[in-house]
């Protein structure tokens, strides 16, 4: 496409995207711009430029008819996806934060740092990430976590039927893509939630290995996508409700924890008869303790449930319209729970900052890794260690390190490694502010976040007020 062809195609879809918008409205919470101009730049402007590239040597060319077409079939499925993901509480976000601003934004960001990868390929990776997750979209999904795990064939079954033509164009003939653009798209689609090979780097000169480094940067992205920033839904963003949240968590794990101690003495003392009395009313006190906070935890659900209706309310038409109000208090009303709440405070366990590739090459060649950068906060260590049960070896019931490490860091225990470097195993006088971790396939690198100092205040007013 000439330059001025370009333009055109960028002016088109932008007042296409301002006319769909009134076909979903108040789409947008607090902050509409930063998620109206993520549509503009990475849907909008990225494909236009990519495409602009790819007929630098494709034959034939694509057209601006077919451009435009694209982009807004994408903008139609983004924006469909937004509007599902907020008339359920799903425990995470399924719409532009982690579509867009999320898993297109970052594995661009890694896959532009390497000279290998094609703007054909680039293009296929961007509708991998716009078609990935439509299996959520469904009512079967969203009644039943069950059936949202067998998302990746309900997305698939969706693009069999609604592939764009441009993939299927001989435009996108890529000798290291079998089967072409169309059967990548797919079968990437399908992986996405199961990355495998990810003992190795990534490298694109490799013609064995071009393909699946491709789509371990889908999966990895994807796997990734479990951090506040990418997928905490709107809902949850406001400060009040954040604390309300953390409430309900500590308690569940201060639940937890006696729950652990309470069937690890049961263990150790298996014979009924041959319990002490000591044993015997320690394990009742356990069970007494662990169902205090369970119960503390409910009655924190239903106070969290008012605040963030009050709060629902509060919020300005023009930050909120009437419109998202309405479909989030009968997602709140109806489906926010213990479940839920379980599901969305994992997200405030780490920010992704940043991914990138970091080449492992002579004179910045691949193959390379992965660089990502996150800020963590572990609620539950603070809770151990503030109140005294740094000892007890539960999981990480709070934070999505656990899945994180055995989708992408096979063989790392992120857990283990982050509670002894960043928090001391409790003692966070021995804790560090940083670390790295390297794998075959990624470097991390891991901050403590500010988050962890607002808990530690917290936690300490109510271990305190719940021993008075």
């Amino acid at each position: 496409m000439q330059a001025d062809n370009c333009e055109n195609v960028k002016t088109a879809c932008s007042k296409y995207l301002d006319a769909a918008l009134t076909v979903y409205p108040g789409l947008f919470t607090t902050g509409p711009q930063s998620e109206q101009e993520a549509l503009q730049t990475e849907i909008v402007q990225r494909t236009v430029a990519l495409i602009e590239d790819i007929n630098k040597t494709a034959n034939p060319k694509i057209t601006v008819a077919q451009a435009a077409n694209l982009i807004k079939e994408n903008l139609d499925k983004i924006l469909y996806q937004q509007f599902r993901d907020q008339s359920m509480i799903t425990g995470s976000d399924h719409g532009i934060h982690h579509i867009v601003m999320g898993n297109i934004k970052n594995s661009l960001a890694v896959l532009d740092e390497c000279p290998e990868v094609t703007s054909e390929e680039k293009l296929m990776v961007l509708q991998t990430m716009v078609d990935h997750d439509l299996g959520y979209t469904t009512y079967a999904a969203q009644a039943d976590f069950g059936a949202a795990k067998d998302h990746p064939l309900a997305s698939r079954a969706y693009v069999d039927q609604n592939m764009n033509s441009i993939f299927k164009s001989s435009s996108f003939q890529d000798p290291h893509i079998p089967g072409g653009a169309e059967a990548f798209i797919k079968d990437s689609i399908l992986s996405h939630s199961y990355a495998t090979n990810l003992n190795e780097s990534l490298d694109f000169g490799n013609p064995a290995k071009h393909v699946q480094s491709l789509r371990n940067v889908v999966a990895v992205v994807d796997a990734m996508g479990t951090t506040q920033d990418t997928k905490l839904p709107s809902v949850f963003r406001q400060r009040q409700i954040q604390d309300q949240l953390f409430e309900v968590g500590i308690y569940q794990v201060l639940a937890n924890i006696a729950k652990d101690q309470k069937a690890a003495l049961e263990k150790a003392h298996p014979n009924l008869a041959q319990r002490s009395n000591a044993v015997t009313e320690e394990i009742n006190r356990l069970g007494r303790e662990a169902t205090k906070h369970a119960n503390a935890a409910n009655a924190a659900i239903t106070t969290c449930k008012q605040a963030m209706l009050q709060a629902i309310d509060n919020t300005p038409d023009a930050s909120m319209p009437p419109d998202l109000k309405a479909r989030y208090r009968q997602a709140i009303t109806v489906d926010f729970n213990a479940f839920g709440a379980r599901g969305i405070v994992p997200q405030f366990a780490g920010s992704l900052l940043s991914a990138q590739a970091a080449s492992q090459g002579a004179e910045g060649s691949g193959p390379y890794k992965m660089a990502i950068t996150m800020e963590v906060s572990l609620p539950e260590k603070l809770a151990q260690s503030i109140a005294g049960q740094a000892d007890i070896a539960i999981q990480d019931r709070l934070n999505a390190f656990n899945k994180m490490a055995q989708d992408i860091a096979p063989g790392q225990d992120l857990g283990a490694q982050i509670d002894q470097r960043l928090y001391g195993n409790g003692d966070v006088t021995r804790a560090e502010s940083s670390m790295q971790v390297s794998t075959p396939l990624i470097n991390f690198t891991f901050n403590r976040s500010e988050l962890d100092a607002q808990m530690a205040s917290m936690l300490s007013e109510w271990f305190a007020q719940d021993a008075g």
